[in-house]
């Protein structure tokens, strides 16, 4: 029974407490601060912890410069001695672009009096920065890095995917300071283990993706300078931001160069290549790009035209890779792989081009190779109504009489036959003479 009395004069008593700090929040919230709520929030006899601080400061997170009136008054008004907790309480409340002259004050003055920035103020400061969009400028990134390295001599250092994030908002910018990505890595090198490879390669990819290419030009030097060679992942990147920019010359001469300096790409890198010239028009480069492929790697041309095929295909770019396969056969030796084949042949029977279709399916014939049935089997069979079935009668006036005569069987063979009312194919489809 003792118990039971004491834990609810325990319940009643926070609840008061909790009446108390809302009444505090309420009066501050009401109106301007001034010498009348100073009086009121006297009048209230309060009893703080720094936990009651700090949970009064949180309710004024949307309004910094009334949390920091209050901050200041119960120092100076209630002789409440700030602690750390209290400080970090202000400091999280500050961390916002309106008040960030204020917020480097109170990190000033909390370390003046021998305070540290916890990691949970940091982390939410960080959200503020990085989620809420607060870096916009080269001023406000320059706050987030002096932030960064003051923490980072801090008893309390950020994990490394900070400093990632950090990086990734510098390449965001319009124009990137590349002093501040130096300050970052330099300070994460000092309080840890250097930068590793793939560190710097993820700093290298955000300047590329966000087609900063001078900038990434320098990260490299930088990545060379900490003993890291560029590699196949390094080069794919710049190959790739640099189609993707529309700098076909660039990539290319790119490409040349690391090769020279001894990077040897890989089949990945060759298909990126070969896919970037594929998709800039340059078909006859990219045979060329193909030809070099099959001396350095034998027998490997058939995985290139796969990952070609592969990458090009769900992109809706089908019609690309159709002109390179063609291209190809024309003035090559190489041939695709029957997956590829098949997987091309599906993909311009999705988009309706029956004759780019019929022509593949010439080639894989020619090739003396078993035909590639199964997704014309699937397409006349969803198609099969009096229209698809005129349109195929006149395919037959383009294709080749082989190719015709394969459709008709696929159509015999392998469709239920329907009642003519219905829109049988097989009463559309002319045996050919």
């Amino acid at each position: 029974m003792g118990n039971e009395i004491h834990m609810l004069k325990k319940m009643v008593g926070a609840s008061s407490k909790d009446a108390t700090l809302k009444t505090v929040v309420k009066l501050i919230l009401g109106s301007d601060w001034n010498d009348e709520v100073k009086l009121k929030l006297s009048d209230l006899k309060l009893s703080l912890s720094d936990n009651s601080v700090v949970s009064i400061l949180s309710e004024f997170c949307k309004y910094p410069f009334k949390a920091l009136e209050f901050f200041y008054w119960v120092q100076e008004s209630q002789d409440f001695k700030h602690s750390a907790v209290t400080y970090n309480g202000i400091v999280w409340v500050l961390g916002k672009e309106e008040s960030i002259e204020k917020f480097w004050i109170l990190v000033k003055e909390m370390k003046s009096l021998g305070y540290d920035i916890d990691l949970e103020t940091y982390r939410k400061v960080a959200k503020e920065f990085f989620v809420n969009q607060l870096v916009r400028s080269n001023k406000l990134i320059k706050d987030a890095v002096d932030l960064y390295e003051l923490m980072m001599d801090s008893p309390y250092k950020p994990p490394i995917e900070y400093c990632s994030k950090l990086l990734r908002k510098i390449s965001l910018l319009e124009t990137p300071d590349l002093s501040l990505v130096d300050r970052v890595i330099k300070k994460s090198n000092e309080a840890r283990d250097s930068f590793s490879k793939t560190e710097y390669d993820m700093v290298h990819r955000s300047f590329i993706n966000a087609g900063k290419f001078d900038e990434a030009e320098k990260v490299l030097e930088t990545m060379r300078n900490a003993g890291y060679a560029p590699d196949n992942f390094t080069l794919c990147q710049i190959v790739f931001g640099l189609f993707k920019a529309g700098k076909v010359e660039e990539a290319c001469n790119k490409f040349d160069e690391m090769e020279a300096q001894g990077c040897v790409p890989d089949l990945r890198t060759r298909a990126t290549l070969i896919q970037g010239l594929c998709s800039a028009g340059e078909v006859d480069k990219a045979l060329a790009c193909l030809m070099k492929t099959q001396k350095t790697y034998s027998g490997s041309v058939s995985e290139v035209v796969k990952l070609l095929v592969d990458h090009l295909c769900p992109n809706d770019k089908a019609d690309i890779a159709y002109a390179f396969v063609v291209k190809m056969a024309e003035k090559t030796d190489f041939r695709p792989s029957r997956f590829t084949y098949e997987t091309l042949i599906k993909k311009l029977l999705e988009e309706g081009k029956l004759e780019e279709a019929f022509n593949l399916l010439g080639m894989v014939i020619n090739d003396s190779s078993q035909p590639i049935l199964r997704p014309f089997i699937s397409y006349i069979s969803e198609k099969g109504t009096v229209d698809s079935a005129q349109e195929s009668s006149h395919l037959s006036c383009v294709c080749n009489v082989q190719r015709f005569v394969m459709v008709r069987r696929l159509t015999l063979l392998n469709l239920t036959m329907k009642d003519n009312s219905s829109g049988s194919i097989y009463a559309y489809v002319p045996y050919p003479s």
